[in-house]
């Protein structure tokens, strides 16, 4: 799991062919609001997150599959909208076995740690707090 920003969708295909399985955000742009104005109420899951502390624990999603700009693999794509933010958000994932709900609650735990984070002056070198960041990754076969 990983920002957006740090990757391309060539990279992204890449990834995806040597099957390592990953969560992101697709980037918004205007023909991706304006298909998703399209879609029908009906087409639309109304789902809730329990994930405790979260202000937004319902939402509606949109689970698709898309083939992105200068890919060969498909990525499955979930739009998620009503869950408290202006515009939907684009999540994509070349995990098509995960359940849905398991792929929102990842990626809300990872947007929570990202958030803590920026509370801690880690751009100061000069900062008196001494901070320590471990990551584990989950090979998953």
């Amino acid at each position: 799991m990983f920002d957006c920003k740090l990757t391309t969708y060539a990279v992204l295909d890449e990834i995806s062919q040597d099957q390592i399985k990953f969560i992101t955000l697709r980037k918004r742009n205007k023909k991706l609001l304006a298909d998703t104005l399209k879609i029908p109420d009906a087409d639309w899951v109304k789902i809730k997150l329990d994930i405790p502390k979260r202000r937004h624990k319902n939402c509606s999603v949109y689970d698709t599959t898309t083939l992105l700009p200068k890919c060969e693999s498909v990525f499955r794509q979930i739009i998620i909208k009503d869950h408290g933010r202006a515009e939907p958000t684009f999540v994509i994932t070349n995990n098509h076995e995960l359940p849905l709900k398991d792929i929102l609650v990842v990626y809300a735990k990872r947007w929570h740690i990202e958030n803590k984070i920026a509370e801690y002056p880690l751009h100061n070198p000069w900062s008196p707090k001494t901070t320590k960041i471990n990551c584990t990754i989950n090979p998953q076969k």
